[in-house]
C-alpha cells in the first residue's frame, strides 16, 4: 500500500519547517510527499529543499500563482500512492497519524477517513478545550448514520484531518472553482463509500492571522459584529455557484435522485437569501417564518441575522 502526502505552500516560511519535521517524525513514512509551490515569495522554497532527501519530496513551484483550490488539485493529480492524505503548511501531526489513518481505512474497507484534531493559536496552544470536530460540529452528528445529507448543510471536514483513496479521483475531478478542495472531496467521496472516523486527535490545526481558511471562535457582541460586517452577499453567490457544480455534478455520475433534489432545494434557498432586491428583508424574513432556514441552513438564526447584515 503506497501512501503519498499533497502538500501545497504559499509564503509558508514562518511555519512550514515545524509541519516538516513532523511529517519526517511519523511511525509510517509515506512513500512520497508531493509539495506544490504557489510561487512563493518569501523562504518557503529552501526550507523544503533541505528536507527534500529525507522526506523524497517531489517538488514543483508554479510560475503563476493558481490559488488554494486548483494548487491541490495539481498535487493530487501528481499522486501516486493508493491512500492519499492532505497537509496544510502551517498545521503539524501527531507522529502517529499517517500509520493510525491508514490502518483504519484498510481495515474498514472505506475510501475516506477523518480524524478529530486540537484547535491551537499560532503557538500551538490549544485554544480552551476546542477540537476539530466540535468547532465544526461533527461531534453533534451520529457517525453511524453519517450520509452525503450530512453535508448538505454542514460541512463539518477540514482538508489536514483528511486522507482518501487514489482511485476515487476519477470521480471528484476536477475541483469546482467555487469550492474549497477538501469539501468537494468529501462530498463525493462518501456518495461512494462510507467514511472512517478516527476520534483521536491527530492534528493540532493552527490558527493565525495570515491563513486563508480558519476556524472563528467568536466570543464578544464586538467579535459578533465583526463577524457580520465582514459577511457579503458575493460570498454566498459564491455558495450558490458551487451547489449549483455540485448538483451538474452529480447528475453526470447518476447518483441518486432525492439527493440531487436536497441539493436543489438547498439551492433555491441560498438564491433568496443572495436577493439584491428592495425587499430583501421581506425575502429573509419568510424564509425564516416557513422553516427554510432551519431546513436547509447550519445555525437558523445565526444564518438569518449574518444575511440580514450582510453587505453587498
Amino acid at each position: 500500500m503506497k501512501i503519498s502526502i499533497a502538500l501545497c505552500t504559499y509564503n509558508g516560511a514562518k511555519y512550514l519547517e515545524e509541519q516538516l519535521k513532523s511529517l519526517a517524525e511519523q511511525t509510517l513514512k509515506a512513500d512520497e510527499i508531493i509539495i506544490c509551490d504557489d510561487n512563493s515569495s518569501d523562504n518557503t522554497v529552501n526550507i523544503i529543499d533541505r528536507y527534500k532527501d529525507n522526506l523524497n519530496i517531489k517538488l514543483t513551484v508554479n510560475k503563476v500563482n493558481l490559488g488554494v483550490t486548483k494548487n491541490f488539485e495539481q498535487a493530487i493529480y501528481l499522486c501516486s500512492g493508493d491512500i492519499i492524505f492532505l497537509c496544510d503548511q502551517d498545521d503539524v501531526w501527531d507522529k502517529n497519524k499517517v500509520k493510525i489513518m491508514s490502518e483504519k481505512m484498510i481495515e474498514e474497507k472505506t475510501g475516506i477517513c477523518c480524524c478529530d484534531g486540537i484547535v491551537a493559536d499560532e503557538n500551538l496552544k490549544q485554544i480552551d478545550s476546542y477540537t476539530l470536530w466540535n468547532t465544526s460540529g461533527l461531534s453533534k452528528i451520529d457517525l453511524n448514520r453519517f450520509s452525503p445529507y450530512s453535508l448538505i448543510n454542514n460541512y463539518c471536514f477540514t482538508g489536514m484531518a483528511l486522507c482518501f483513496r487514489k482511485n476515487f479521483t476519477k470521480y471528484f475531478m476536477p475541483i469546482s472553482e467555487n469550492a474549497v478542495h477538501d469539501e468537494w472531496i468529501a462530498f463525493i467521496i462518501s456518495c461512494f463509500s462510507k467514511v472512517s472516523f478516527v476520534n483521536q486527535k491527530l492534528v493540532v490545526y493552527r490558527q493565525h492571522s495570515e491563513q486563508k481558511i480558519g476556524i472563528n471562535s467568536i466570543k464578544s457582541l464586538k467579535e459578533i459584529w465583526k463577524f457580520l460586517r465582514l459577511c457579503k452577499i458575493a460570498d454566498m453567490e459564491k455558495e450558490t455557484r458551487k451547489f449549483e457544480d455540485l448538483a451538474l455534478k452529480l447528475k453526470q455520475l447518476e447518483m441518486e435522485a432525492n439527493l440531487i433534489t436536497a441539493i436543489e432545494n438547498k439551492i433555491k434557498h441560498l438564491k433568496r437569501r443572495t436577493s439584491r432586491s428592495k425587499f430583501r428583508f421581506f425575502v429573509l424574513t419568510a424564509e425564516l417564518i416557513f422553516g427554510q432556514y432551519k431546513k436547509y441552513s447550519n445555525g437558523t438564526y445565526k444564518a438569518f441575522l449574518k444575511d440580514l447584515f450582510s453587505g453587498r
